[in-house]
């Protein structure tokens, strides 16, 4: 009973569902601009005979993952920017807990899961036609290889930051994010040279560090 209280399979699955199909009108038609300059762009490329367009797919996917990710992740709790659809919002039936593991599982697997599908789909697409117009062979995509899975996990990690700041912040929430994680940033850098001051004080002549 208690658990059913912040977690019922059922419920959530719903409110997953409202969240994956009905809110995502401006998300799809962003994506659906995005691959249009793409494909503009690798074609421009092609036609100019650039070096890059080789590996025009894998260069472009980890700039597709980051920005992207981290914009849409900000926007996860736009209900509530709103007073009328953030009381919407909270009404839901649906525990805070569902709310957000909802928003996370959406931004994190959702987000990289459709990247990867529709980016490969995409550069398949594309590297045909510009192969069979330009005749310039085109590097596939490779999702799991060489640095992109790399790409995916730190992508895992540095989204959470954002994610909490969806959560914290109204409005312009990328921005207060990186902001307020660069004063942190500062300040634990302040306490730490300070500790290190204090413990290693015979290192020091006054707050200069004694040539080794």
């Amino acid at each position: 009973m208690q658990l059913a209280t912040y977690f019922q399979p059922t419920r959530f699955t719903h409110l997953l569902k409202k969240d994956l199909l009905f809110d995502h009108r401006r998300s799809w038609l962003v994506a659906g601009a995005t691959y249009e300059v793409m494909f503009i762009t690798i074609l421009i490329w092609a036609w100019d005979g650039d070096d890059d367009t080789v590996t025009f797919f894998n260069e472009f996917f980890p700039f597709l993952l980051f920005i992207g990710g981290i914009l849409y992740t900000s926007f996860a709790f736009k209900e509530l920017d709103e007073q009328n659809t953030g009381m919407l919002y909270l009404s839901l039936p649906a525990s805070n807990f569902e709310k957000f593991l909802s928003k996370l599982l959406i931004t994190t697997v959702g987000f990289v899961l459709f990247l990867l599908v529709s980016w490969w789909l995409f550069s398949v697409i594309s590297k045909g036609i510009v192969e069979a117009f330009f005749q310039i062979e085109v590097l596939p995509f490779t999702p799991f290889e060489g640095d992109n899975w790399l790409f995916i996990k730190t992508y895992f990690v540095a989204q959470s930051l954002f994610l909490l700041g969806a959560v914290t912040f109204r409005k312009y929430t990328a921005v207060k994010t990186i902001v307020s994680g660069f004063i942190v940033s500062m300040i634990l850098i302040g306490i730490i040279l300070a500790i290190v001051w204090l413990v290693f004080n015979d290192f020091f002549d006054g707050f200069r560090p004694i040539d080794p």
